[in-house]
């Protein structure tokens, strides 16, 4: 199957060493026989000429690689080396040819296409596999959603787009835990706080949820105030106890408790110090 698409009727050869006079052929053999068929290889670069002359030949648009068995869209929308139109118009043109039926096709890694998209920040391939029936719901092998995804690489345009989304509960979505008991709200605690703020915009700042939000517990006993101050993200921290401030005291509690870590992390690594004095900097002083 892999090697149907270079063994060509001879009346084709001719079309065929123009299309690919371009590439060199010596990375498009070493690619077929590393089990990528050419179709990836083709798609992953942003020839769209050759993938739409090889579809029209038959060959087949949602086949799968060898070894990764990835599909040539979520191969084209997680290669790294395309910026984000020419990524967005390969990805239109495979569906154009057909891809629609793979929109939700894992590789062996379990990596899906619109989980890829967003760890790209690719917010306008997001947005067309959506339109294509991709599933927002989906969850990875670790158990974690399309927000935890964003939260994790710090992609607000997407966040936006997903907080936006319909037929989605994105309540129950950013209170999610994975499977190493986080939220979305935990992993974008290491950030800036312009995802969080784009969150509680978009759920009209229900003051009672984000105390749960801001103090739920990890596997590691951690809440997302102590991540933010463990990454040394002030302003996140500062973002957060503002918002768990406008309804409860029971932030208190946390300062006290995140308090304590540092200083026995302090006490066992005198460098550790300055974390402590850069946390009271930023706590409301009302111990």
């Amino acid at each position: 199957m892999y090697y149907e698409v270079i063994v060509l009727p001879l009346q084709r050869y001719t079309l065929f060493v123009a299309a690919v006079r371009k590439m060199k052929l010596k990375n498009v053999l070493a690619a077929v026989q590393s089990g990528c068929a050419l179709l990836h290889y083709v798609a992953q670069l942003g020839y769209i000429p050759i993938i739409q002359l090889l579809c029209k030949w038959g060959v087949d648009i949602n086949m799968k690689t060898r070894i990764t068995n990835a599909t040539p869209l979520l191969t084209v929308v997680s290669h790294i080396h395309l910026d984000a139109d020419l990524t967005a118009k390969t990805v239109e043109v495979l569906f154009q040819c057909g891809a629609e039926e793979s929109v939700n096709d894992e590789n062996s890694a379990g990596d899906s296409p619109l989980f890829m998209a967003i760890v790209r920040r690719q917010a306008k391939v997001f947005d067309q596999l959506l339109r294509k029936g991709a599933d927002p719901t989906k969850l990875d092998k670790a158990g974690n959603t399309i927000l935890h995804a964003a939260a994790q690489v710090n992609a607000v345009k997407v966040c936006r787009k997903i907080m936006a989304t319909k037929n989605i509960d994105k309540e129950l979505m950013v209170g999610a835990k994975n499977d190493d008991g986080q939220t979305p709200i935990h992993l974008a605690a290491m950030h800036g706080p312009k995802f969080l703020e784009t969150v509680v915009e978009a759920l009209g700042k229900n003051y009672s949820d984000c105390v749960e939000w801001f103090s739920a517990l990890d596997n590691n006993n951690c809440t997302a105030l102590d991540i933010a101050a463990q990454s040394s993200q002030q302003d996140t921290f500062a973002f957060m106890w503002e918002e768990m401030e406008k309804y409860s005291p029971a932030h208190i509690d946390v300062e006290r408790r995140k308090l304590r870590i540092l200083i026995e992390e302090a006490e066992k690594d005198s460098s550790q110090w300055q974390k402590v004095n850069d946390a009271l900097s930023i706590f409301p002083k009302r111990m």
